[in-house]
């Protein structure tokens, strides 16, 4: 080691160099040929996976119906690519179903069983993809999976000699470039050489003058004789300046980096924030531009509601009325009946409005899901919906546990009412709806979702087979009186807008999923119920139930409802009177007591339906009474029923509501 230490530069340099050099060259061929191989095995991998994937979806529909000649030729399309030897396809009981193997191909010992089946199920497959190298050989089993569920197993055999043959040509490319490149550095090593060693010289003979003359005395020790120590001894004096001059470069160069990054970091931070606060604003603004909707429609339809109901009931009532004097074979029952009808859709349509502008009864029971489900598609709306659209097919996927869910039975099932509606008429040629359930624990609160809360949910999934929405329509659909004939929607275009009334009246979440020409899903998010909770405020009933002559008080400030209401309790045999105001009616009751009082909530001027029943109270506190309103605040007819209200009913009413909301108050 001293004799090499000893050597010139131009010596050890080169022996360095051409060490050096060998080494890198030798490292990188290697390396290089390392990594084409592991390439091509993943090129290899890659591709069969994919393959392996493409075969076995296109083959779930022959598993399904066990159509062998068709799984083979969807096998046979294999043959377009070169390195595909064999291939395989099983049913679920790991059965050979369809083979293929390419033209004049033999197996190999291992590539067939006993049995002569080409391409056997690995002893180790355990239906999940395992693949293998073997020799030139390349192997893949997978699962054929529909909707989750494993129908069947497909493998596939590559043939890795082409690929084989491009390493081996690859390697050997490489190693005769590795030897030139290893010749060409001697010889620019050695021409380096002669003309680097003559400088070093000279400019060795220049520093010893210029220390000579400036008399630097600061030296470094010489442990060799050769050049580098001649340099060393030139050096010496110029180093504490040089090192002085980059100590403070560097220091200065440091404290600039260390301040660029951290501006370019503050700068990082307040471009995140500000994309963050810009999207913010945008989920902000598009929030309140559908609450401002909301809100137009609440204000149109609290403007209208009431005197528009008042005006309906005589519609509905009348006719209720005259029905059930006629007998059904006089010439004007049909067209008495054609009217209650069309008053009734009217109605209905303004009971859309009010619950679209979130100002309509809250209704808090319990309420078990699945049931409500089952029910609804037993009911004559789901019927008729079904004979209008004889080519759709509903399937409900019942849930094997209780749903219970705290809401509304009547909004929860016009909801459902309305999906299946526009799912069907999505479907112009048939095809099926399907209905389905699962319960799930929400433990971070999904985007969009404002009023989550941690626990479990039950998410309800409609999904169709039909035209699909298009992409520039998905986020309109839940606007109120938007429609499209692509979407498939008819009617007054509220349906899907009191779906998202109602679902958020639930405290839930809608997303919706759709694919032209592949079909829509709908998924909904409910909070399940932790307590039993009934509190029941909406009666209805078929048949009416006469009375026995009780006195009935009824207070309205419509002169044309007192009069259908005093019309409907007559013909039921109840006694009736009837006032304008909540002050006259309190007036009465101090010298005449009811058995009844049927409220009207809203009456101008004046005091409304729940001030009046709690002056009642103060002179009869068992006095029995019934809310009645077309258009009222959820929270003023909570608190009446919470104060003793028997029931509540919506205007117009019939002759069978008014009788069933009267008997159960008084039997109560």
């Amino acid at each position: 080691m001293k004799h090499f230490l000893d050597w010139s530069i131009s010596r050890k340099l080169s022996v360095i160099v051409i060490i050096t050099s060998g080494l890198l060259i030798g490292i990188m061929a290697v390396a290089i040929t390392v990594e084409k191989v592991l390439t091509f095995r993943h090129s290899v991998q890659d591709k069969m996976t994919v393959l392996l994937q493409i075969t076995g979806t296109n083959s779930t529909a022959a598993l399904i119906f066990q159509d062998q000649e068709t799984a083979g030729e969807i096998l046979s399309a294999l043959e377009a690519e070169d390195s595909v030897l064999a291939a395989i396809l099983f049913d679920a009981d790991k059965k050979r179903f369809a083979t293929y193997t390419r033209q004049n191909w033999k197996p190999e010992e291992g590539e067939s069983n006993t049995s002569g089946t080409v391409l056997p199920l690995p002893s180790k497959y355990n239906d999940q993809h395992i693949q293998a190298f073997t020799n030139d050989r390349f192997s893949i089993f997978g699962p054929v999976l529909l909707n989750g569920k494993t129908i069947g197993h497909i493998g596939i055999l590559a043939d890795l000699s082409p690929i084989q043959t491009q390493i081996v040509y690859f390697t050997v490319m490489l190693f005769v470039f590795s030897v030139l490149l290893f010749v060409l550095g001697l010889v620019i090593t050695f021409r380096l050489n002669r003309s680097l060693i003559k400088p070093i010289f000279n400019l060795v003979e220049g520093m010893q003058i210029v220390s000579a003359e400036q008399h630097y005395g600061i030296r470094v020790t010489k442990e060799r004789e050769d050049e580098l120590g001649v340099l060393i001894d030139g050096f010496n004096n110029m180093l504490s300046q040089i090192q002085k001059r980059d100590y403070e470069l560097d220091r200065h160069r440091n404290q600039l980096t260390e301040l660029v990054n951290q501006r370019t970091e503050e700068l990082r931070q307040t471009n995140a924030q500000l994309i963050e606060e810009i999207e913010e604003r945008k989920a902000a603004e598009a929030q309140l531009a559908h609450a401002q909707k909301m809100e137009a429609i609440g204000t149109l339809a609290g403007g209208v509601a009431h005197d528009l109901n008042n005006i309906l009931s005589g519609i509905v009532t009348y006719p209720d009325l005259l029905l059930a004097t006629l007998p059904e074979d006089s010439p004007l029952y049909k067209p008495l009946n054609a009217i209650k009808t069309s008053g009734s859709k009217a109605a209905a349509i303004v009971q859309d409005l009010l619950t679209l502008a979130r100002r309509g009864v809250k209704v808090e029971e319990r309420v078990e899901l699945g049931n409500l489900i089952k029910d609804h598609l037993r009911s004559p709306e789901s019927l008729e919906m079904l004979v209008n659209h004889p080519n759709v097919k509903i399937i409900f996927e019942k849930p094997e546990q209780d749903l219970p869910l705290i809401g509304s039975p009547v909004h929860l099932s016009k909801m459902l009412m309305n999906l299946l509606a526009n799912a069907a008429e999505a479907m112009p040629e048939g095809g099926n709806i399907v209905i389905s359930c699962q319960v799930m624990r929400l433990k971070k609160q999904p985007v969009g979702f404002k009023d989550w809360r941690s626990g479990d949910y039950v998410q309800v999934t409609i999904q169709d087979t039909g035209v699909g929405i298009p992409e520039q329509f998905i986020d309109r659909i839940f606007e109120p009186f938007y429609s499209s004939k692509v979407m498939g929607l008819s009617g007054s275009g509220l349906g899907m807008a009191v779906v998202w009334g109602t679902v958020e009246d639930h405290h839930g979440l809608i997303t919706v999923n759709s694919t032209e020409g592949e079909g829509t899903t709908f998924s909904i998010l409910l909070p399940l119920a932790v307590k039993e909770t009934v509190s029941k405020i909406d009666v209805a009933g078929n048949k009416p139930i006469m009375g026995q002559g009780q006195s009935v008080l009824v207070v309205d400030d419509s002169q044309n409802q007192r009069m259908i209401a005093e019309d409907i309790f007559i013909h039921l045999g109840y006694l009736v009177e009837t006032v304008e105001s909540g002050e006259k009616a309190l007036e009465f009751l101090m010298h005449k007591p009811m058995d009844l009082v049927l409220l009207d909530m809203l009456m101008d001027p004046g005091m409304d339906g729940l001030e009046t029943y709690q002056h009642i109270l103060r002179l009869y506190p068992d006095q029995k009474a019934i809310i009645a309103s077309g258009f009222a605040s959820s929270e003023r007819i909570q608190d009446a029923i919470d104060m003793g209200v028997k029931s509540y009913i919506l205007k117009p009413y019939t002759i069978s509501d008014i009788a069933t909301a009267v008997d159960l108050a008084l039997k109560k």
